[in-house]
């Protein structure tokens, strides 16, 4: 009964657009929540990640583009005003470190990339990869998305994805590189190598050394730091 009242109630919201054929409440699944039929069928119009300025992107190629894995849109996940938006077409700069989304509206023909409000922008989800909104000046480069590659009690570890601009005999390249961060309790440790870890916790470089001897870790090898974060954070209480 409940929700034969709240679908009449849709139909009578939504007539303008019902009646010229353009949407159909046959579609409304009220399992899955009426917000996530309102996105999927309605588009972001009318929602907060439509809120922003129209953004001009600039002619890219496959191999020389600004964004992270790739300058064609992926379908990811949105966290932005406490709200959670699937299924969204998304395009991350990390040159300009910027989260692009596509407003879907209706018409496929009115389909503009848009520059949401990045402050509003809590965490997203993008080739697979999760990056969040950290919001500190105690991090190297400043406020901005990072990517979360491990969260764990006393130590997480994060990446900062770049990419820097040469222009030679009129070519453009982008060069791309990659910088970890240590977060020990809303401090941001830069890791450059595993001294870093020494530094850190002094009185386990003995174990550390022997841990990353084992392991075979050396340089800036993502799984090598990866494993080595989660071994060190044991010595958190003997942070320096």
């Amino acid at each position: 009964m409940i929700n034969r009242v709240i679908t009449t109630a849709l139909m009578c919201i939504f007539f303008p657009l019902i009646s010229y054929g353009q949407i159909s409440v046959a579609l409304l699944d009220l399992e899955e929540g009426i917000e996530s039929w309102y996105q999927e069928v309605l588009g972001q119009n009318n929602t907060p990640i439509a809120n922003g300025s129209y953004y001009h992107i600039d002619p890219q190629t496959p191999r020389q583009h600004q964004f992270l894995a790739s300058p064609i849109w992926d379908i990811g996940t949105v966290y932005m005003y406490g709200q959670q938006f699937d299924s969204i077409r998304i395009l991350y700069n990390i040159y300009e470190d910027l989260l692009i989304v596509e407003n879907s509206g209706v018409f496929r023909s009115n389909y503009q990339p848009i520059e949401p409000n990045q402050r509003a922008v809590d965490e997203f989800f993008i080739h697979g990869q999760h990056f969040v909104n950290i919001n500190s000046d105690s991090i190297f480069y400043g406020p901005g998305f990072y990517e979360e590659i491990y969260k764990g009690e006393n130590l997480s570890l994060y990446a900062k994805h770049l990419k820097t601009k040469t222009v030679n005999d009129m070519e453009v390249q982008y060069l791309k590189e990659n910088q970890y961060f240590i977060d020990v309790g809303g401090h941001y440790e830069k890791y450059v190598n595993r001294r870093t870890l020494y530094k850190m916790f002094p009185s386990h470089k003995k174990e550390i050394r022997s841990f990353a001897n084992r392991n075979g870790v050396k340089g800036k090898n993502e799984t090598s730091i990866y494993n080595l974060i989660v071994y060190c954070e044991q010595f958190v209480n003997n942070y320096e």
